[in-house]
């Protein structure tokens, strides 16, 4: 029995995770730290609090607390080999505990690249279906306990498109017409960057040999330029890493304030951004959308998601005047760029299951 309907986008860089029925989200760094689960008991405001899981008889710290505990013990994995594997599967699990579920059968969600769905896609289903979860949250009694009674695996990207062809509760709605004709998707995770056509909303089967590439995406563009550029600044900031770039970015794009502050020092990351977004904007243009779609000439419109969209959409707007730009919508208040993979995979899930009724 079904208890609960679950998108989770467990990315190279970000994992985002919703419910259907309950407003809570939940996103954070696809990383962890194994620490101890030792204590020196002196109670509450005398030691570090942070929220910690215990997953295969390990304690792991999750995303900026792997970061706050253990920085020298990161644990990522990224890559074709993650999708469906331990480390995919704890960060499955550890959001879904994180958003209330305890125990019963869920509906479950998941993305991977396109180009690698048919050969990811039984590999991932097998491996979640295996056996049943168990993990345990810090002030957890008791484990929590739950089968995945259905795992779907959906093209990233595609399943962003959701968000405009569905309403939050899975019905077809009135915005499924931004997306008539032809229009070039382009989706820009953190490894991947992943192109195809839509029309009318559907996939077009043509693209899907060349829809992913790898590199492709914010980890090589921005992310290690980034950290490379500051590291060239010397003294303490040599020590800043990868994590803690991708920490000021993501704050930085709800804030506005891409101050990175390390230790005594601090380093403004906007100083250096805006052109390695160009740049990057640049790349896709050269390598995706002139080269495989001739400057989209026979193309109605562009629409950019995934969690580096907003660095870009400014670029290819003014090259190419065919972004659909969804960021003021009402429709789409309180959704950023990057949660719409997870968005639209709770609706199409939601869309699914109705169908069957």
């Amino acid at each position: 029995m079904v208890n609960y309907i679950a998108s989770v986008d467990c990315g190279n860089g970000n994992t985002a995770a919703m419910l259907a029925g309950s407003k809570k989200s939940i996103s954070f760094p696809s990383i962890r730290a194994r620490i101890t689960f030792q204590t020196l008991g002196l109670g509450q405001g005398h030691e570090l609090d942070f929220t910690s899981a215990v997953w295969h008889d390990n304690t792991y710290a999750v995303g900026d607390d792997a970061l706050l505990v253990n920085r020298q013990g990161i644990d990522r994995h990224m890559g074709v080999n993650r999708y469906g594997g331990e480390h995919h599967q704890f960060l499955t699990a550890y959001a879904l505990a994180r958003l209330g579920i305890k125990s019963g059968g869920v509906d479950l969600t998941l993305l991977c690249p396109p180009a690698m769905y048919n050969d990811l896609k039984q590999r991932m289903i097998d491996a979640y279906t295996a056996q049943p979860v168990e993990i345990t949250l810090k002030g957890d009694k008791k484990p929590r306990q739950w089968t995945y009674d259905s795992v779907t695996v959906l093209p990233e990207g595609y399943a962003a498109e959701g968000c405009i062809m569905l309403d939050p509760g899975g019905t077809k709605w009135a915005l499924a017409a931004k997306l008539a004709g032809d229009v070039v998707l382009l989706d820009t995770g953190a490894y991947t960057a992943n192109v195809f056509r839509l029309h009318n909303g559907a996939f077009n089967p043509a693209d899907l040999p060349q829809s992913s590439i790898q590199n492709g995406g914010g980890n090589t563009h921005i992310r290690l330029p980034l950290l490379e550029w500051v590291h060239g600044a010397g003294g303490d900031l040599t020590a800043v890493t990868l994590d803690d770039i991708d920490r000021t970015l993501r704050l930085g794009s709800a804030s506005g304030d891409y101050m990175l502050r390390f230790g005594s020092v601090e380093v403004d990351l906007n100083k250096y951004l805006p052109q390695l977004a160009r740049q990057y904007a640049d790349w896709l243009a050269n390598n995706a959308l002139d080269t495989r779609y001739d400057g989209l000439k026979d193309i109605s419109g562009l629409l950019v998601v995934g969690g580096n969209a907003s660095y870009i959409m400014p670029y290819l707007q003014e090259w190419y005047g065919k972004v659909i730009d969804y960021t003021g919508w009402r429709e789409f208040s309180g959704l950023h760029p990057a949660d719409l993979n997870t968005a639209g995979g709770l609706r199409l899930a939601q869309a699914r299951l109705a169908a069957k009724k």
